[in-house]
């Protein structure tokens, strides 16, 4: 039905003073087919990003900005930036130590915390909290560099890490790529594969006694090949998300398996160093094996003998030891149980 032949039921009073048909009881029922005639005009154009993985407008790569949180994930939390763009937050990133944490225990809901934006993809940024000042929201990269560069680097190794080798550096590098190119869901496998060697590597360091240092080792060996052969068939299947995880796993395991094979090569060059006049050799390689083995009876009582027959004359057996490097440690430990 035409506006015209609505208008020609309607008696709409157009010569009263101040009164609008849209506001009449009566009239206003009929008025809104007024705006039939503006269905012609065209609307105005939407401005559509075109990229998808570019970041917001307001939101620019490597700055700071302070954000809330929203909730919290199996791995990581949403983190909103006052409403310009959210955030994917890493457990990794919660904290300077780069270890892992699960957010829930770091942080709360709606808690105000400044963040960086390392990352871009699928529409989701990449946030960091590590080298953010919380009380300032200002950068301490700097502090942060010159803290490591003035740490020894044995003394770096804490009691849940082992050194990493090339595989672990290409591990590092795998992520910077995946959380730029890859959805959600993908990140959270990625990590719960990094949690699982990470479980691992702690297992490694607090195997007590000789029986659960073989166990682990066929473990070891048991969990490469069966994630080699995931990664095999994955190739064959084409399934490349598959064969990625796999073999990440299956290099996780070597370097665990590597760990273990370098104990027992560094054990007997300490037996042999020592008898050959060795010391400060054998002292190297028995505190080395007792970073994978710390309950080793023949490592603690050699590097006792060691301390004592190269410091003894030195320092006396009761005079405080200043400093805090490796050989000094071992000296107070020698000290201690002598």
């Amino acid at each position: 039905m035409s506006p015209s032949l609505l208008g020609s039921f309607t008696p709409v009073p157009r010569n009263l003073k101040g009164h609008r048909a849209k506001d009449c009881c009566f009239c206003g029922f009929f008025w809104p087919w007024r705006g039939l005639s503006n269905l012609s005009k065209p609307a105005p154009a939407k401005i559509v990003q075109e990229d998808e993985d570019a970041a917001p407008p307001d939101v620019k790569l490597h700055n700071i900005y302070k954000g809330q949180v929203r909730r919290f994930l199996e791995y990581g939390a949403i983190i909103s930036l006052g409403g310009k763009a959210e955030g994917w937050i890493d457990p990794r990133e919660l904290q300077e130590s780069g270890e892992w944490i699960r957010a829930a225990d770091h942080l709360k809901r709606k808690q105000s915390c400044f963040v960086r934006v390392i990352g871009v993809g699928e529409g989701l940024l990449r946030l960091s909290m590590r080298d953010v000042d919380q009380r300032t929201g200002k950068a301490r990269r700097v502090a942060t560099v010159q803290r490591e560069l003035s740490t020894p680097r044995k003394s770096r190794i804490g009691t849940t890490r082992v050194r990493r080798n090339g595989s672990s550096h290409l591990a590092d590098s795998l992520d910077e790529v995946f959380c730029s190119t890859c959805p959600l869901p993908y990140m959270r496998l990625w990590g719960s594969t990094r949690q699982d060697g990470d479980d691992k590597t702690a297992r490694l360091l607090h195997a007590w006694t000789n029986t659960k240092f073989d166990d682990l080792f066929r473990d070891i060996q048991d969990r490469f090949e069966t994630a080699r052969q995931l990664s095999l068939a994955a190739f064959d299947n084409k399934d490349w998300m598959t064969a990625t995880l796999a073999s990440s796993k299956a290099l996780w395991m070597l370097e665990l398996a590597a760990g273990l094979f370098v104990a027992k090569v560094r054990y007997r060059r300490a037996v042999a160093s020592e008898k050959l006049g060795h010391l400060m050799q054998s002292l190297e390689d028995a505190e080395s094996v007792l970073r994978i083995k710390p309950d080793s009876e023949a490592m603690c009582a050699m590097r006792t003998r060691v301390v004592w027959a190269s410091f003894g004359g030195i320092f006396p057996r009761h005079q405080s030891l200043p400093g805090s490097t490796p050989v000094v440690e071992s000296i107070r430990a020698a000290m201690a149980s002598g």
